[in-house]
C-alpha cells in the first residue's frame, strides 16, 4: 500500500512501522487466504495483528513458565489465573478470526462447486485436495484441524519475525550515509523507474539491490 500523499507542503511523518507491519502482514494474508490489506480494510489486520502481539507479550510473562505444567489450582492464584486467562482469551481471539476465513473458503467452494482454475491461495488448494481425495476414496491426512493448525502457525510466522526484521532494515537504511545508497537509488532508477512497483522478475537484474538486502538480513536475527 503506497503511503499517503498530504495535499499540505511541508514536513510529513509516516508511521513506517506501522506500513511495514501492514504490507508484511498483506503478502503472508494474501498467499494463505487470497487477499490482502488496504485502505478498505487495515482494521482487519489491526485488530488481529493487536490480538497476537497481546498473546505473545503474555505468553512471555515469567508467570506463565510457572503456570505451564502446574495444576488448575495455581491458575485461581491473584495475578497468576490473569495472566492465563490473557493467553487463552487472545488466542481464541485469534483462533476465531482464522476459522472464519476457512469457513468463508468452504461456503465459497460449495456455491461454486467443482473448478478446474489454478487455487488462488493456500488454503484454496488444501481444501481442493482434501475433496478430491475424498471423492476417490483415497486415505488421506487432509484434515481441517490440520488446516487450522498450519494457518495459525504461518500466519503466526509470517507477520511477526519478518515484520521484526523488515522494521531494522528500515531503520539501518535511515541511519546510512548518503553516499552508500546511491548505488541502490540509481539501479533501482535505471531497472525499475518511477512508474510502476519493483517486481520478482526484477530480482536477476537487481544484485546492488540483491546484496543490499542481504547485508540488512545479516544485521537481523532473521
Amino acid at each position: 500500500m503506497a503511503l499517503p500523499v498530504r495535499p499540505d507542503a511541508g514536513v510529513v511523518e509516516h508511521d513506517l512501522c506501522g506500513e511495514v507491519d501492514l504490507t508484511t502482514g498483506s503478502v503472508i494474508n494474501r498467499i494463505i487466504f487470497g487477499y490482502g490489506f488496504d485502505e478498505s480494510n487495515e482494521q482487519e489486520f489491526r485488530r488481529t495483528k493487536s490480538t497476537i502481539t497481546n498473546f505473545f507479550e503474555a505468553s512471555q510473562d515469567p508467570r506463565m513458565a510457572i503456570l505451564f505444567g502446574k495444576s488448575w489450582l495455581l491458575n485461581q492464584l491473584p495475578g497468576f489465573g490473569k495472566t492465563m486467562q490473557r493467553v487463552e482469551g487472545a488466542n481464541e481471539e485469534y483462533r476465531t478470526w482464522l476459522e472464519a476465513q476457512i469457513d468463508k473458503h468452504i461456503a465459497e467452494m460449495d456455491a461454486v462447486g467443482a473448478d478446474d482454475t489454478p487455487p488462488k491461495d493456500y488454503v484454496s488448494a488444501y481444501l481442493r485436495e482434501k475433496r478430491k481425495r475424498e471423492a476417490t476414496g483415497d486415505k488421506h491426512t487432509f484434515r481441517l484441524e490440520q488446516l487450522k493448525g498450519e494457518c495459525y502457525e504461518m500466519w503466526l510466522a509470517g507477520t511477526d519475525d519478518p515484520q521484526n526484521n523488515f522494521n531494522w532494515g528500515v531503520a539501518h537504511a535511515l541511519n546510512l550515509p548518503e553516499e552508500e545508497l546511491q548505488p541502490v537509488y540509481d539501479e533501482l532508477n535505471a531497472v525499475v523507474g518511477s512508474d510502476r512497483l519493483v517486481t520478482m522478475a526484477d530480482r536477476q537484474s537487481l544484485p546492488v539491490v540483491n546484496s543490499f538486502l542481504m547485508v540488512g538480513f545479516a544485521n537481523t536475527a532473521f
